[in-house]
């Protein structure tokens, strides 16, 4: 399938909005919309790469309006969307990107400040931006034949297709934004406007840097898909498809969750646990007979 053209779809002079824009997938959607003669709003962290990306993309098609945010959605909620929506208000904006995303791997027991960062970049704030925005693009005027008003992209996970420890406040929070999209899609339907909620496998981004350097990180990290295959994922699904798994990872996984049950899984993943050496040393269960535990309690 083609990738669909969204500047012809939505209408010229609009503005595509993305947020996680300096890096990874949002970088390759801007790209990519740029080439396509979109106009552009980065909102990113407030780094030297939010800048960079503006000047890269403005050398590939300087015919384009670029706009930057600098935003960290990990701060309040309330003042980063206000910021946001403030210095967009009188913008047309045809296109949204929920597009960044945080993660990290944490025992429960010992919770950090990183979990409330997670909650704040990957719903809170993407949400409150939505209730900005989402009224807006529902009142915009319908543009070409087939009357479409705009599009709106969430970009959710593989991993919220099942339970993994360690990083369940982080899977939790893509399996509500991706079952948030779509729902909002048969709404958004009846106003003309595309949803598409993309569910990545392993994607090689800055993303993945930040994880623990665990084995299996490794491997899964090695045979990744690029940034460039998600974003053609989602503009290739515009108008065809809600729901988008994207890379070798993700089709497979949500195969064998048709056919695994969730309880099966689980069952696994107990015994299988004390065994990955490098997953104990990283949540602290080194040495303090873990294995011997979990055995226990799978016995009782």
């Amino acid at each position: 399938m083609p990738e669909r053209n969204l500047f012809q779809r939505y209408g010229g002079n609009s503005y595509a909005l993305i947020t996680g824009a300096s890096s990874g997938i949002g970088k390759a959607l801007a790209k990519k919309l740029a080439q396509q003669k979109m106009n552009l709003i980065l909102v990113a962290y407030p780094d030297s790469n939010l800048e960079n990306t503006k000047q890269q993309l403005q050398q590939l098609c300087p015919d384009i309006d670029i706009r930057t945010i600098a935003a960290d959605f990990s701060d309040n909620p309330d003042a980063v969307s206000e910021k946001v929506i403030q210095e967009i208000s009188n913008l047309d904006i045809s296109t949204i990107s929920f597009n960044a995303g945080y993660g990290c791997m944490v025992n429960s027991a010992h919770p950090t400040d990183a979990l409330q960062n997670m909650l704040n970049t990957n719903i809170v704030t993407h949400q409150k931006l939505f209730y900005h925005l989402y009224p807006r693009l529902c009142q915009r005027i319908p543009f070409g034949e087939q009357r479409k008003r705009g599009g709106m992209f969430f970009t959710a996970s593989m991993n919220s297709f099942f339970p993994t420890p360690f990083i369940a406040q982080y899977t939790s929070t893509k399996a509500y934004l991706g079952m948030f999209g779509s729902s909002i899609s048969m709404e958004a339907f009846a106003c003309g406007i595309d949803v598409v909620v993309v569910y990545p496998g392993s994607v090689r981004t800055p993303f993945q840097n930040r994880m623990p350097d665990l084995v299996v990180f490794r491997i899964v990290n090695l045979i990744g898909q690029t940034p460039e295959s998600v974003a053609s994922r989602e503009l290739r699904s515009v108008g065809r498809v809600v729901i988008a798994d994207s890379g070798f990872f993700s089709h497979i996984t949500r195969l064998a969750f048709r056919i695994l049950d969730e309880n099966s899984f689980l069952f696994l993943a107990r015994h299988g646990m004390p065994y990955i050496s490098d997953l104990r040393r990283h949540v602290g269960w080194e040495g303090d007979n873990y294995g011997e535990r979990i055995n226990s309690q799978n016995n009782q």
